[in-house]
């Protein structure tokens, strides 16, 4: 499957693209929390296709044509987008810790080689994983 989005720059006009559908898609909506915290923008993106957008945590359509912006906050309670947001959290913070940890072996060896910011770089991660 070929997946293709539009861009919030590009040229294509989504009012016309979804012209046939009761609920145009808004960009402003991507600008929203879900229940989750997470700004939509993170994980929907509108497809050339009227009155869907994709899930990029879930790999999965969201038809929001027919119940607009309401349909994006309903599937983020989804738990298989739950799920699929948990896993994504937990893989894309991983490298993060790897790399954290060899700086911090370096450092316990050559202190001055600890940058000024590694304390507060790894405060941010150890709460982040603490919310996961």
């Amino acid at each position: 499957m070929d997946l293709r989005f539009v861009d919030r720059n590009s040229c294509q006009d989504v009012k016309e693209l979804d012209r046939s559908v009761k609920n145009r898609f808004n960009w402003a909506w991507l600008e929203e929390k879900d229940c989750n915290g997470d700004f939509l923008s993170d994980y929907i993106r509108k497809m050339p296709e009227a009155g869907v957008a994709w899930c990029i945590s879930c790999q999965g359509k969201i038809v929001y044509g027919s119940t607009g912006k309401k349909v994006f906050h309903v599937h983020a309670k989804n738990s298989t987008h739950g799920k699929a947001r948990r896993a994504t959290k937990c893989s894309q913070s991983l490298p993060a810790i790897i790399a954290t940890t060899k700086k911090w072996k370096t450092a316990q060896r050559n202190p001055q080689k600890l940058p000024k910011h590694f304390h507060t770089v790894l405060l941010k991660i150890f709460k982040i994983s603490l919310k996961l």
